[in-house]
């Protein structure tokens, strides 16, 4: 069991800063980015990666932060294609049972216009509750904008909390926006090149990310990354079916160490 001192320091950097802003699985691994990438895992960060998905997905995850079990987050995706559109679910908790606890429900519709072009929206739901203190719920809405430039290329555009919405809470942890830019280089078949422009407007704080993925095989992928404020490592793995997936990634805090998560995943 870690102190009360060391539970209430991880709880509000982690609200602020990890619990809200660490990425689902591949995005995640490769430096907490992927703004202009598609998938159930990317749509954290760009609601229009759900237009991407080709059948209906589901997916579930679970990260310890800080290699501590008493603080973790715990979540599912589910994405429906219908025609040229899509509609996605995500569901996540972050906290320590009992104690702290921040839920957030989103709930995301994402559009394909032309081959070259997506566009997505999701209304999120946040309840944050600490024990005998706080209960207090917002909501929020996330935009986003993909674009194919070519065979290799691609470009992300994206807003999280775009109303700047804020819990009512004197002391609670804040709802952060964040505005994206993102872009994707396949440089061969086997190597993919991912870089986000992270600004947080109420920090005035930018941050610059690169990822990297290598298909070693068709069924195995090594992935890692850097981010600069804060700065951190990732790194990852997956393993991927021609219908199941799972995906080992961790985040690496120079101070508070490795944040390793699981995901797991399968497609109908």
């Amino acid at each position: 069991m870690i102190s009360k001192s060391a539970t209430i320091f991880f709880f509000l950097y982690g609200a602020a800063v990890l619990g809200q802003d660490l990425g689902i699985g591949r995005s995640l691994a490769m430096g907490n980015s992927g703004t202009a990438l598609g998938g159930m895992e990317t749509s954290m960060f760009n609601a229009s990666a759900w237009s991407s998905i080709s059948g209906f997905g589901i997916g579930a995850y679970h990260q310890r932060h800080f290699m501590n079990d008493d603080i973790s987050t715990n979540g599912l995706l589910l994405g429906l294609p219908i025609g040229n559109s899509a509609l996605g679910l995500q569901l996540a908790n972050y906290g320590v049972d009992g104690l702290y606890s921040e839920t957030r429900v989103g709930m995301a519709y994402a559009r394909q216009f032309g081959p070259n072009l997506s566009m997505g929206t999701q209304l999120n739901f946040h309840q944050l509750q600490i024990s005998r203190y706080v209960n207090t719920k917002v909501y929020s809405l996330d935009l986003g904008v993909r674009y194919l430039v070519n065979e290799r290329w691609s470009l992300g555009l994206a807003g999280g909390n775009l109303a700047n919405a804020a819990y009512e809470a004197e002391w609670a942890a804040e709802l952060p926006m964040r505005l994206r830019l993102g872009a994707a280089y396949a440089m061969s078949p086997e190597l993919l090149l991912v870089a986000d422009q992270v600004y947080s407007p109420n920090e005035s704080r930018h941050d610059f990310r690169l990822g990297l993925e290598y298909s070693i095989s068709n069924l195995v992928l090594i992935r890692g990354g850097t981010a600069l404020n804060p700065f951190m490592h990732f790194m990852g793995l997956g393993l991927h079916g021609n219908q199941f997936q799972l995906d080992f990634s961790s985040a690496i805090h120079r101070r508070l160490g490795v944040s390793p998560q699981i995901v797991l995943g399968y497609g109908f």
